[in-house]
């Protein structure tokens, strides 16, 4: 890891665009809305996590009434083929992204993927879809407006895991977005940060954060592609920036 002083030219106190207010959990843990889908935003609240890696979604393939053609079903060993699942429903606490009301939304796996983050057991397949920073106007009805929506609210064309099952998320929590570097370059196209870098979104594939406590009177808030230079004592002469990569 090695430490620099911060680049003046990535103060993005001015974007307010590229701002997510966050809602702490006991001065631990952070929440955001990202927003899946075009052309309507659907919300989902995540925990920030500077721990993983991925971005996992709960979507409508928890629950078999609402998966609609995705009912995938598990691998036996002892017959050698597949069976139903022994639960069918409410396999997660939430539902936040259907891929049904999206216009853009891509399968990209046809077998399952497992991750575990601390007491979080989450299992999914990887799906493609706009994520955005900022919701979508509603009511877009043409090609060329959307695409315009897409690029002034901060949208990635974005690899992520559409969950089918979850246990250890928390009550308030649809997801969590991993913003971790990868260590697996390969991998890439799974970091957001680095979706937002390729799509033009920002210019550095980074991420700060305006942390705040309960009795203080400005709320807590990522910011992508830069800092804050006013929130820092000494202003981006007194920030030190790490690279692991």
């Amino acid at each position: 890891m090695v430490s620099e002083v911060a680049d003046a030219s990535a103060d993005n106190k001015d974007d307010l665009q590229l701002q997510v207010p966050l809602k702490s959990r006991n001065d631990a843990v952070y929440l955001g809305t990202v927003w899946m889908g075009s052309p309507r935003s659907q919300p989902a609240k995540v925990v920030f996590d500077t721990g993983s890696e991925y971005l996992a979604i709960t979507s409508v393939l928890c629950d078999d009434e609402t998966a609609g053609n995705y009912k995938f079903k598990k691998y036996d060993p002892l017959s050698g083929g597949f069976i139903n699942r022994d639960q069918m429903h409410k396999r997660c606490k939430t539902m936040a992204y259907d891929m049904h009301h999206s216009d853009s939304n891509k399968i990209l796996s046809k077998a399952s993927s497992k991750l575990t983050y601390g007491s979080a057991k989450l299992q999914g397949f990887i799906w493609q879809d706009y994520t955005c920073i900022q919701p979508l106007k509603e009511g877009v009805t043409s090609a060329v407006e959307l695409k315009m929506q897409l690029k002034q609210n901060k949208c990635a064309f974005f690899q992520f895991l559409a969950l089918y099952k979850s246990q250890g998320l928390g009550h308030d929590s649809d997801g969590i977005l991993g913003l971790s570097p990868h260590k697996d370059m390969k991998k890439k196209k799974l970091h957001y940060l680095w979706s937002l870098k390729d799509n033009g979104i920002i210019d550095r594939a980074m991420v700060s954060f305006s942390i705040t406590s309960k009795e203080m009177n400005e709320g807590p808030y990522a910011l992508f592609g830069g800092y804050n230079s006013s929130q820092i004592v000494g202003g981006a002469q007194g920030l030190k920036t790490f690279k692991n990569f």
